[in-house]
């Protein structure tokens, strides 16, 4: 990310994906978001189909 220039990015960790933003008006901080589907989507019974990767 940081030698393309890109501004998003994310890894694929087994069963999570981590979601990566970097603000190039302060390049020193890297926003992460990290997303668990199995956990999210039991945690949303009524609303699952919004917590995962199948749209």
């Amino acid at each position: 990310m940081i030698e393309s220039g890109l501004e998003y990015g994310n890894l694929t960790i087994g069963e999570a994906t981590v979601f990566l933003k970097i603000d190039w008006n302060e390049p020193e901080t890297l926003l992460y978001y990290l997303a668990e589907p199995k956990y999210e989507v039991s945690a949303h019974p009524d609303s699952f189909h919004i917590y995962t990767a199948v749209g």
